[in-house]
């Protein structure tokens, strides 16, 4: 049975659960909002995996990968553009190990984040050049990373549009 079949066959049975805040947690247990949450994937991943751990203790059925703000674009602002593919794939790594040690069936979903920032989208970046870094950095289905990318946050329908290409052909071939 394909991923998508049991998903949906879950669905038709009952309202599934879904992870939520993982930014907000990573905060509240000390860490600067000034710094970039997701490259805890690398520096930290103790501390992601306990956030999952608690959230699939507690009952949920989805957890979406801490990937929301790796583009290569986002990152840049860190010092960790060069760093994008490997931060998205630690945090995919880390939300699967804590799906497989569930007492239950988990689901992982990557967590995607406009490409940009509302400051950096003030700066005349080329869409294609937003197109290519979202595609290298995000935690495709394709790839084998997750089952699906949640998109969130869009301040625009041309910011949504940009967004979802890569997602689209990453998925559609």
């Amino acid at each position: 049975m394909s991923v998508r079949d049991e998903l949906a066959g879950m669905l038709s049975r009952r309202v599934l659960v879904c992870d939520g805040a993982m930014g907000t947690v990573l905060h509240a247990v000390g860490n600067s909002l000034d710094q970039s949450l997701v490259e805890l994937n690398l520096s930290n991943p103790a501390l992601v995996r306990s956030v999952h751990d608690s959230y699939v203790e507690a009952g949920a059925d989805i957890v979406q990968t801490n990937t929301f703000g790796a583009s290569r674009l986002r990152l840049a602002g860190y010092g960790y553009a060069d760093a994008a593919a490997e931060i998205n794939r630690a945090g995919v790594a880390i939300a699967r190990a804590a799906a497989e040690a569930a007492g239950h069936r988990v689901f992982v979903a990557g967590s995607v984040s406009p490409a940009v920032t509302v400051r950096q989208r003030a700066k005349a970046t080329p869409k294609n050049a937003a197109r290519h870094c979202a595609t290298r950095s995000r935690p495709s289905p394709r790839r084998g990373w997750t089952w699906s990318c949640w998109r969130r946050s869009a301040t625009s329908a041309s910011s949504s549009r940009r967004s979802t290409w890569p997602a689209r052909s990453a998925t559609c071939r």
